[in-house]
């Protein structure tokens, strides 16, 4: 699944950075992350 337009217009910044493209930028959207213990305030931070 290719960035759309707006991905690359929103993350453009970030890709501009040496060793850093649009292929790095797809692998940090298709990750998943799991957060533990983040408690009641740490809840909504992590969204």
């Amino acid at each position: 699944m290719a960035l759309s337009e707006s991905e690359r217009n929103r993350y453009q910044r970030q890709m501009i950075f040496p060793g850093w493209g649009e292929e790095a930028q797809q692998r940090v959207k298709n990750a998943k992350v799991f957060v533990a213990g983040a408690g009641g305030l740490g809840s909504p931070l992590s969204m």
